[in-house]
């Protein structure tokens, strides 16, 4: 059997079938980057004063700041976990009986967390840092309040490599003089 083939219908019939496959390559490569992208999410939550937040390592999320009418106090440090998709897993607060406020979160080498903020008068004390350490669940482990008769605040701290912590604010030593705390 002979077979004629038209070259001109044949050379546009594999032009076709080429950009309709190179059409399907550049649309399968869209919709799997759009698939394998980050989840994002937006949320609003009541009565918190968010200060500080981070990615945890499970892919979910923690925030800190402050928060009225729940826990001990007038205000109190709160930390809240998210799951990856922005649901709320827990939320713990932490304080005394006056005002605290929760600055700056960092997850620890433990899976727990370790919490920063400021204690306004609280356990004896004036305006002083304020130091929480918890578990991955947010449960405390212990506290500490750092700080003399002047006012001391601190913004951040970072676990060390020695599995210590060291911690970054100011000391108002006086009402024209700040220094440097860590």
């Amino acid at each position: 059997t002979l077979v004629l083939i038209d070259s001109k219908n044949y050379f546009q019939m594999k032009k076709s079938a080429f950009f309709h496959h190179l059409s399907f390559f550049f649309l399968f490569f869209l919709l799997s980057k759009g698939i394998s992208a980050q989840y994002k999410f937006q949320r609003s939550f009541e009565k918190l004063n968010i200060w500080n937040g981070t990615q945890t390592s499970d892919g979910g999320y923690v925030a800190t700041g402050g928060i009225a009418g729940i826990g001990a106090g007038n205000d109190d440090i709160f930390l809240l976990k998210l799951n990856p998709f922005g649901k709320q897993e827990w939320l713990k607060t932490y304080g005394g009986t006056s005002k605290e406020q929760g600055g700056m979160v960092r997850q620890t080498n433990d899976g727990g967390y370790i919490i920063v903020g400021t204690t306004y008068g609280g356990f004896g004390l004036g305006v002083d840092i304020y130091l929480v350490k918890t578990d991955l669940n947010g449960d405390t482990l212990w506290t500490r309040a750092y700080g003399t008769n002047n006012v001391e605040v601190a913004y951040s701290v970072y676990q060390t490599s020695d599995s210590g912590y060291i911690l970054c604010g100011q000391s108002n030593i006086s009402l024209n003089n700040n220094d440097v705390y860590l």
